[in-house]
């Protein structure tokens, strides 16, 4: 083997060398993504507790990654751990500001720990990020409903009716492929009381995906309106007979009256006058 030949090979196995470093650099956040994709599939599984370890491996891997923290999040939710949940929620909005789920996510996580001022700003902070966010906007509603502030809630209601509406109006092809266009309307009609026209909507959006979860729990939540409404008729558990089922009043009829008292004051001034007349009383 020449100098010439020697030369080659040792360049060859430097260029080598030299591209495998890029490879083991990616190496860490492969394994971080193949550590969130098991921890997905193990969510469709309902296996919450295999999925967190799952996705805190991840995080090991990467932990700068604002989704796999956010996933994180909803795992600790799904096992009712929501001061854990506002904890990764936090840290995934820390890595990307402009993450609007993660703020909505935080909102659910304080709505369930019964903190409704708290959950407000967090869907206050996806609003600043998307005006129209119509998710947002509905859990507004419902926590400014639950802090006792009806009205605004109403009107926040209102407001998502408008926007879904103008929505459909304006790109129909998109809204006829939106299913969370429908329900946001729907479950916005359904705190309004409207409970047909948010019938519709849950069934506008289940024709677009038959297994959508939003219009699946108002659909669920109309036949519970339904089964209550239609259980409770006149007369029944409340505790008042109906109108035709009144007992009618057994007070005799004021002519009877006047009658006897003409009688019984005649029979007396006749026993009065027999008496004074030395008379026998009459029989």
């Amino acid at each position: 083997m020449g100098v010439k030949d020697l030369f080659i090979i040792v360049a060859l196995m430097a260029a080598s060398a030299y591209a495998v470093v890029p490879a083991c650099a990616d190496l860490p956040s492969e394994m971080a993504l193949s550590w969130v994709q098991k921890g997905d599939d193990l969510i469709q599984q309902e296996r919450y507790n295999e999925s967190l370890e799952c996705y805190e491996n991840a995080i090991g891997y990467d932990p700068y990654h604002a989704m796999t923290w956010n996933k994180l999040g909803l795992a600790r939710m799904a096992i009712s751990d929501y001061e854990g949940a506002v904890r990764a929620f936090n840290r995934s909005i820390s890595l990307d500001l402009l993450y609007s789920a993660a703020w909505n996510n935080r909102g659910d996580a304080y709505f369930s720990m019964g903190e409704y001022e708290a959950a407000i700003e967090s869907y206050d902070g996806a609003l600043t990020i998307n005006s129209n966010d119509l998710y947002a906007l509905v859990h507004k509603g419902i926590n400014l409903q639950h802090s006792g502030h009806s009205a605004q809630a109403m009107a926040v209601y209102e407001e998502v009716i408008r926007i879904a509406e103008r929505e459909a109006r304006k790109r129909p092809n998109d809204a006829n492929f939106d299913p969370s266009l429908w329900t946001n309307k729907g479950d916005a009609l359904f705190q309004l009381g409207r409970y047909d026209e948010a019938q519709e909507s849950y069934e506008t959006a289940l024709g677009v995906n038959p297994k959508f979860q939003g219009a699946v729990e108002g659909m669920q939540r109309i036949g519970d309106i339904e089964t209550e409404m239609n259980s409770t008729t006149p007369g029944e558990n409340n505790g008042v007979l109906p109108a035709e089922k009144e007992p009618i009043p057994t007070t005799a009829p004021l002519t009877g009256i006047c009658g006897l008292l003409a009688f019984g004051i005649a029979a007396a001034l006749i026993f009065f006058a027999r008496c004074r007349d030395g008379g026998p009383p009459p029989r």
